[in-house]
C-alpha cells in the first residue's frame, strides 16, 4: 500500500516538473522583442493607454505588443516596457507605473541602441 502511494507521489512530482519546465521555455519573447523599445500591454490594463501615450513623439519605432502573444512568465504586471539591444538582450525593463514615469529614460536608452 505504501509503495503505491510513493509511486503516485513520484508520478505527480514528475508531472509537475514537466509542466513547470514547459512553461519556462524561452519561446515567444525573442520573436516579439527586437532592438529598441517594446511596450507590452493587455486588454484589461488600465495603465496601458497612459504608457502608449507616453511613447507618442518618441522619434523612434516603438513595438506595442499584446501580452497574449508573449510567452514569458517573468512578466508579472502591465504595462511592461523593455529596451533591448540589436542581439535581443534586454538592457532595461520597467513595469506598472514606473514604466510610465520612466518612459523618457527608456526612450533615451532605446535611441542609443538604435
Amino acid at each position: 500500500m505504501i509503495w503505491r502511494l510513493l509511486i503516485l507521489a513520484a508520478v505527480g512530482a514528475l508531472s509537475w516538473l514537466i509542466v513547470d519546465l514547459w512553461e519556462r521555455r524561452a519561446v515567444g519573447r525573442s520573436d516579439v522583442i527586437g532592438p529598441g523599445l517594446t511596450l507590452i500591454t493587455g486588454p484589461d490594463c488600465r495603465l496601458c493607454p497612459l504608457a502608449v501615450a507616453a511613447t507618442a513623439g518618441a522619434g523612434i519605432p516603438v513595438r506595442i505588443v499584446d501580452i497574449g502573444s508573449v510567452n514569458d512568465p517573468s512578466i508579472k504586471s502591465l504595462p511592461t516596457a523593455l529596451v533591448a539591444d540589436r542581439s535581443g538582450v534586454v538592457l532595461a525593463s520597467r513595469s506598472g507605473r514606473s514604466a510610465i514615469s520612466g518612459m523618457s529614460d527608456l526612450i533615451a536608452m532605446a535611441r542609443s541602441v538604435a
